[in-house]
């Protein structure tokens, strides 16, 4: 999740648009607490991650969601999942969380320092390389080589509050921000550059989806994206003014981004576009609430997740029915 404003990293796959794509609330609800971001492993197995310490788990692909328990307090922010055992998590007061072994395993980690994160992201290179990163509060950056078992604070920069980070690779990066700060690096972390985005908007979600084709969605209904690694940046009418919260691109011409009310459709704002954000387009929701995050499991199924518990399913309405409503379990 990125910052809480006034007004209340994705799992990547070839997808197809289909005709007549709604969206559906899950009834009933697993919790009714705040949800921030929901990542899937696979086409079963998705995870979600809220307020007060909330964490759910499907293996069914959304038809059952587990509420498990945590006896934590904390508001999660951001998962990252590396398999179905293996995923972290941050949020606030700097906390960060890792599992090898699922709910039973889950440890607190140093993160050494007390700002909020907002989100995190692993990359993984061939001979077993990896890179993690978190970033947040006070242009926050965290980064990891060995798991997560030690974390070193980077300087980036900025004191702008850093909501979403995205690498393409073990060495490159992007991070976005506050007042249209996206940073980017070259060599891992170590050092940020600062682009220029041509916005002043509050920025909240980014996502690549190659080396050189990117996007970043944010305030005021703001989308702008990149054909060259972030060099230049162009602005796309999204045909919205209300905050959007995240981006999902599964290729240079299919994406999804969700956020606040959407006055045109009078629901929550979902946007799709099928040609690299040219044309987006607002699709219908059953549901008032604030979306905070948003991901695909197959050519047809995503699941968007937001304020008091909501979890949206979509449907193709041209043919292939949705699924009934979801149930929950306390573990």
């Amino acid at each position: 999740m990125m910052r809480k404003f006034s007004l209340s990293v994705i799992l990547g796959c070839v997808i197809t648009f289909a005709y007549g794509q709604k969206w559906q609330i899950l009834d009933p609800l697993p919790q009714v607490n705040n949800l921030n971001c929901i990542k899937f492993v696979d086409f079963n197995t998705g995870y979600a991650v809220g307020d007060n310490g909330t964490i759910l788990k499907t293996i069914s692909s959304g038809e059952l969601w587990v509420v498990m328990s945590t006896s934590s307090s904390d508001n999660f922010n951001s998962i990252f999942t590396v398999n179905t055992n293996t995923w972290f998590i941050v949020g606030d007061s700097g906390r960060i969380l890792r599992t090898t072994h699922g709910i039973s395993g889950l440890t607190v980690q140093n993160s050494r320092t007390t700002n909020n994160l907002s989100s995190v992201y692993f990359c993984f290179a061939q001979g077993g390389t990896s890179l993690g990163c978190a970033v947040g509060d006070q242009g926050t950056i965290l980064t990891t080589m060995d798991g997560g078992q030690n974390w070193t604070s980077q300087s980036s920069g900025t004191t702008m509050w850093l909501h979403s980070v995205y690498f393409i690779s073990v060495d490159t990066g992007f991070v976005v921000g506050d007042v249209g700060t996206i940073l980017t690096t070259t060599n891992g972390g170590s050092n940020w550059t600062n682009l220029v985005s041509g916005t002043s908007y509050n920025l909240t979600s980014v996502n690549f989806t190659n080396s050189f084709i990117g996007y970043v969605v944010g305030d005021y209904g703001t989308i702008i994206n990149t054909t060259d690694g972030g060099i230049n940046w162009t602005e796309q009418n999204s045909g919205v003014t209300s905050l959007l919260r995240s981006v999902c691109f599964i290729s240079s011409n299919a994406g999804y981004a969700v956020g606040d009310y959407n006055t045109n459709t009078n629901s929550a704002t979902i946007l799709r576009t099928s040609n690299g954000g040219t044309t987006w387009s607002s699709q219908n929701a059953d549901a008032l609430n604030v979306l905070n995050s948003v991901c695909f499991t197959n050519r047809s199924e995503g699941f968007a997740v937001g304020s008091n518990g909501v979890v949206l399913r979509s449907v193709n309405t041209g043919g292939q029915s949705g699924k009934g409503g979801s149930h929950s379990h306390k573990l």
